[in-house]
């Protein structure tokens, strides 16, 4: 017999690291020399009180963080790390944009 509940958590596993550290600060933006990630995932930065933050630029050598609240205690050197990904869907009335969807 298989424990869904384990399945589950290896299929959304991710055994590589994915991690890079702050390079520069400012009121609204962050900016590290990593982790490799694409535009809208998020991150961690820092261990203990940890700042949330999300991807809105990749570039070749660094990526932009807007953090979730405000970055000005962030020293630099801090870690940053990727949080685990879901691929997901939003569904839901609220994405038809006025448009009646009619099914056929």
């Amino acid at each position: 017999m298989t424990d869904v509940g384990v399945l589950e958590r290896i299929r959304h596993c991710d055994p590589v690291g994915r991690s890079g550290s702050v390079t520069r600060v400012l009121p609204n933006l962050i900016e590290g020399d990593g982790p490799n990630l694409p535009l809208g995932a998020l991150c961690r930065v820092g261990t203990r009180a940890a700042l949330m933050a999300e991807v809105i630029a990749v570039e070749q050598r660094f990526v932009r963080l807007a953090p979730y609240q405000p970055a000005l205690a962030v020293p630099l050197g801090t870690r940053i790390e990727a949080l685990p990904q879901r691929e997901a869907v939003a569904v839901g009335d609220g994405l038809c944009f006025g448009v009646q969807v009619v099914p056929t």
